[in-house]
């Protein structure tokens, strides 16, 4: 089939506003944290740049800090925003509510570093009870897939979370950042043709991974 997208089709891919968690370096994963009054302001500022780029569309995870973002931003847009909790943020399990300085005590040496680490060889690793990278990027890369093909023709913006983004920029640009380095409010530009490029690749790599959300380890999309 010919590829009708056109080399202007983007995505915006946007992180949420702060949360104290953000700024006591507690992992959040699924939880539900609302974001600060400073998150508020962000989101205002990031609405004043997703004007000027023309978006039509905005999508975001259905989490509590990032429906608050979307909200704001969707106001000043005169957008209804589209929640989707295949863009939350990867479900960390046992490790959620930990602070970053207290995984390695709790999982083992070193296992904040791995974590961290964008080598393929880590993709499998996940904390106890928590999702892998591996099926965090299938989970995101099978729903980017179908956003860019319901709306091919249109301007998107996703607002989502830091480590869904550092996956994002691994597999569409082959460019490593840690989540720790993307800040509350950064947004990266995606073509749509980046997305699509990398399907057969992607599912090849993917196709013996069963996403934890389909085999009834954690209903976390209808719970959490």
């Amino acid at each position: 089939m010919k590829n009708t997208l056109k080399k202007s089709n983007v995505l915006y891919v946007f992180r949420h506003g702060e949360t104290d968690w953000n700024k006591e370096g507690r992992l959040q994963g699924h939880l539900e944290i609302p974001i600060t009054a400073k998150g508020e302001r962000q989101a205002e500022s990031i609405a004043s740049i997703l004007e000027n780029k023309g978006v039509e569309i905005l999508l975001s995870s259905d989490l509590k800090r990032a429906k608050k973002t979307s909200a704001i931003v969707s106001e000043i847009l005169g957008l209804d925003p589209i929640f989707d909790s295949d863009f939350r943020e990867v479900f960390l399990g046992e490790g959620q509510g930990k602070l970053i300085s207290e995984v390695d005590f709790y999982f083992g040496k070193s296992f904040w570093e791995k974590w961290n680490n964008q080598d393929s060889a880590y993709d499998k690793l996940h904390f106890p009870n928590g999702e892998s990278k591996q099926e965090t990027d299938l989970r995101i890369h099978s729903s980017l897939i179908r956003i860019t093909e319901l709306f091919s023709d249109r301007v998107i913006a996703l607002c989502t979370h830091g480590f869904v983004m550092t996956r994002m920029l691994k597999m569409y640009k082959s460019i490593v950042k840690n989540a720790s380095n993307i800040q509350n409010i950064e947004y990266i530009q995606f073509h749509f043709e980046e997305i699509m490029s990398k399907e057969k690749t992607l599912r090849d790599k993917n196709r013996l991974i069963t996403p934890m959300y389909e085999n009834g380890t954690k209903d976390y999309f209808k719970n959490s």
